[in-house]
């Protein structure tokens, strides 16, 4: 069987809801018949269940989810390690300085079946990077994903150079659903002596760049008089063999690219798009963000955007306006949707119709349990009030509303239930569908 989704069970259970046998829904949607009785018998999603015992949030592991997959498309499958450094950087923030534990990142892949573990290859980047027509398309739909970013703030970074002790193949973390067993993992076999790491803007605007020399130590006043003075604003450093390394391109990020962009908004977003350099995967370099002043860098991608608020939206709009469900699905919406911020595209966060019937009748039931309490606080009776009308696909419902005095003493009117009526319009059937609704509120002793 193949993998299914959460999505896939939830629409499992509103067709046995409806009437259709466990059997029939589990095969249709291709869940587990196990899986889909327990879940009908009030058992919780494995990554819900135990929410008060995570360290992240359901958000912020969804928010890693969704990084594990961008970086595994962008050709750098993140590691175990690199997985539990980018949570701990989420973390820190919170107060929450305890070290994960070593299996951690292992009951992370457990929890969401998108991801999971494989050998990740150490191919060299020309074989990856080479322009391909597919690989350009894939850098553009990419680069899509961030076009609120205005281009002066978009800036493009190179050097020569490599990391520093390289490793070899090894256990990295990505999608379950391409290339199962094994990921390309970029890396750079090429060497210089001296590199020099620059920087430009979309818009041609040029950042001062950074000079490493082969050295064991720099004469800093040699430097103050025969470069620096030729070159005001230009930074160097040194290193044995004069590669750039983690620490130097943590260094260029910090004192170089992040002083020179800092946007007049700290809220605003930077798009720095880096070659296939090793150094830029680094833990260093991906949780700079845990200083102060870098801290804008992660904040457009982890805490603007959330998934399950903006699918609430769309469904309170869809409801509230007597929109078809076939909304959700519309191309044009969806386009404004991803125009108005890229991450609904990243996220996945568009909905189907099926989906939406789901989230109403989800959002019906949670609250369904507040409406007895207020019915059964009502000191007087319930007056009950009904009309039929046939929706644009032709099906006819009764919308059945309860009238009635608050314990404020204050009128008050509440929609209790949107029935169906499939048998024939009789005046019998009519009543047991409208008394039905009454009944499964409670209120039938009170009604008037």
């Amino acid at each position: 069987m193949r993998e299914y989704t959460e999505q896939d069970l939830q629409n499992a259970i509103v067709d046995v809801r409806n009437g259709v046998a466990v059997r029939t829904a589990a095969t249709r949607h291709r869940v587990p018949r196990g899986t889909l009785r327990a879940r009908l018998n009030g058992a919780q999603p494995q990554r819900t269940a135990h929410d008060d015992q995570q360290r992240l949030t359901a958000n912020q592991e969804e928010h890693l989810k969704q990084w594990i997959l961008r970086q595994e498309a962008l050709g750098y499958a993140p590691t175990h390690a690199q997985v539990r450094a980018i949570a701990s950087s989420v973390l820190k923030p919170q107060g929450d300085h305890k070290p994960l534990g070593r299996k951690w990142s292992s009951h992370f892949v457990e929890r969401h079946l998108a991801v999971k573990t494989k050998l990740g290859r150490r191919t060299d980047w020309k074989r990856i990077n080479a322009a391909t027509p597919d690989s350009i398309r894939h850098l553009f739909n990419l680069y899509e994903t961030v076009s609120w970013i205005p281009p002066r703030r978009r800036h493009n970074a190179d050097e020569g150079g490599i990391m520093e002790g390289q490793g070899i193949n090894g256990l990295v973390i990505g999608s379950s659903q391409e290339n199962p067993n094994t990921v390309p993992v970029k890396t750079i076999n090429a060497r210089t002596w001296t590199s020099i790491v620059e920087c430009i803007s979309a818009l041609g605007v040029a950042l001062n760049p950074l000079v490493i020399f082969k050295a064991k130590s720099i004469q800093e006043q040699w430097f103050k008089k025969d470069f620096l003075a030729k070159h005001p604003g230009w930074h160097v450093t040194f290193s044995e063999n004069g590669w750039t390394s983690n620490d130097i391109v943590v260094e260029w990020l910090g004192k170089v690219f992040l002083p020179q962009t800092q946007p007049e908004d700290p809220a605003d977003g930077r798009l720095l798009i880096v070659d296939g350099h090793g150094s830029h995967t680094s833990d260093e370099f991906m949780t700079i963000r845990d200083h102060p002043k870098e801290q804008s860098l992660a904040n457009n991608l982890i805490k603007s955007f959330d998934r399950e608020h903006f699918q609430k939206l769309v469904v309170n709009w869809i409801v509230d306006s007597q929109q078809s469900f076939q909304q959700a699905e519309n191309p044009r919406l969806r386009h404004i949707f991803e125009y108005l911020n890229p991450a609904v595209k990243v996220t996945d966060a568009h909905i189907s119709r099926h989906t939406v019937r789901r989230l109403a009748i989800q959002h019906f039931e949670k609250h369904k349990t507040r409406v007895e309490g207020i019915l059964k606080e009502a000191p007087g009776q319930i007056h009950a009030a009904f009309d039929g009308a046939r929706s644009r696909n032709r099906h006819t419902l009764y919308g059945v509303t309860a009238l009635f005095r608050n314990v404020k003493n204050e009128p008050q009117e509440i929609v209790i239930g949107l029935p169906e009526l499939i048998n024939r319009h009789t005046g019998e059937n009519i009543a047991a569908e409208v008394l039905d609704v009454i009944h499964s509120f409670a209120a039938r002793r009170r009604l008037n």
